[in-house]
């Protein structure tokens, strides 16, 4: 049944594509566990605030040092293995902090499951493409971008149950998901042969000498990664006790919107492309400024679906926003240096994400920490008028280069 032949693709099992796929649901349950911030804070009452906040925002960065690792520990122990390894490290770190109540090993084990994430992130997307082509190829690209969605909100849902129905520690047993996944692609992801790998090097196009570079536009769209992360990780970061301490919204309701703010990207991903038709060059100064209205809609109201829509908004509006810049890579990157400037801007959204708790900290020198609701407020502002600033720029920002 499996035989191949030289004319004819191998034919794989529904099992085999569904435990590769199902490697991506756990990449992007970095901040599942951001409803049990608040309770981090009572438990390191003489950690400054801002070195708590970062415990929720450290994977980000260790997985782009580990994304780049990937390769050399692939060609040490071969691509099967290093999943199979970084998927063990994600569920070992993951759910250390379910087992202790230390601040180091806390740090250690959030910075390590940035490192677990980072050895499986590159090759979630490239074996697919060395194991398959065509339109399968294709689907099955589609069907893994849905998964991460998918994961992201399925792992933020499970992780507030836990936290309604126990505690903070038992948020983060979610993680043990990726001892599950392991099994699953331990016995049905083959090892990719020397040929697939090649026709997967082969798919990326021809190698080129020519040595790619960055120009202005690629580095303003990399800057603009960073900046804008910002205030959407605040929100993340500062929702659940802003919410609870006022008494807007339930711990579980909180865990519900915010599970269900994950699975609203879903939705804004499915639109993107008849927006982007619509809206045009008007689309990302938009959607900026009406993510500043969603943090309003959370620092002006009281009334609790006024506040868990602002949420939900927030969540799909900035997933098209990035995407807005990831699908604007290939006209403005100079030429043959696509691949470059895309890792530049993933860099950039993964230290936007890293230093938000660090600019968080820098606002509290200057205003009252305890008055969360200023993130929102301040950050919401900022959006809308960098919205309306970007509809006088956006068009020579987002224009092909020719060279």
């Amino acid at each position: 049944m499996d035989e191949t032949t030289e004319a004819q693709p191998k034919r794989y099992s529904v099992m085999m594509k569904t435990s590769l796929l199902s490697v991506s649901i756990i990449l992007t349950s970095g901040s599942a566990i951001a409803a049990t911030i608040p309770s981090w804070l009572k438990a390191f009452p003489n950690v400054a605030r801002s070195n708590v906040e970062l415990l929720q925002t450290l994977p980000s960065i260790s997985v782009v040092f580990a994304t780049l690792l990937s390769t050399w520990v692939a060609k040490w122990i071969g691509v099967k293995r290093t999943v199979i390894v970084g998927l063990l490290i994600a569920g070992l770190s993951g759910i250390t902090p379910a087992l202790v109540t230390s601040y180091g090993a806390f740090f250690a084990s959030r910075l390590m499951l940035g490192v677990g994430f980072g050895l499986v992130n590159s090759y979630a997307v490239s074996m697919i493409g060395m194991f398959f082509s065509g339109h399968e190829r294709s689907n099955l690209m589609g069907y893994r971008s849905s998964c991460e969605k998918l994961g992201s909100s399925l792992t933020t849902y499970v992780a507030g149950v836990l936290l309604v129905s126990f505690n903070w520690h038992a948020a983060f047993w979610v993680y043990g998901l990726a001892f599950l996944l392991t099994i699953l692609f331990a016995i049905y992801v083959p090892e990719p042969s020397d040929e697939a790998k090649a026709r997967e090097a082969a798919a990326e196009g021809p190698k080129t000498k020519e040595k790619q570079r960055v120009n202005g536009k690629v580095v303003f769209w990399t800057i603009f990664c960073i900046l804008y992360l910002i205030p959407i990780i605040a929100s993340y970061t500062r929702i659940t006790e802003y919410v609870t301490t006022n008494h807007y919204l339930s711990l579980a309701t909180i865990a519900t919107a915010l599970s269900l703010a994950q699975f609203a990207g879903i939705l804004t991903g499915i639109i993107f492309g008849p927006m982007l038709r619509v809206l045009k060059f008007t689309f990302e100064p938009i959607t900026i400024a009406l993510t500043g209205v969603a943090q309003l809609m959370i620092a002006l109201s009281t009334n609790a679906w006024v506040i868990g829509t602002g949420v939900i908004l927030t969540s799909m509006i900035s997933g098209v926003v990035v995407a807005y810049v990831f699908n604007l890579a290939a006209d403005v990157a100079p030429k043959n240096s696509l691949n470059l400037a895309t890792s530049l801007m993933i860099v950039g959204c993964n230290i936007g994400t890293f230093v938000t708790p660090l600019v968080l900290g820098w606002i509290g020198m200057f205003h009252s920490s305890s008055d969360l609701g200023f993130t929102f407020l301040f950050f919401g502002w900022i959006l809308v008028i960098v919205g309306i600033l970007m509809l006088f720029v956006i068009k020579p920002l987002s224009a092909k280069v020719t060279d």
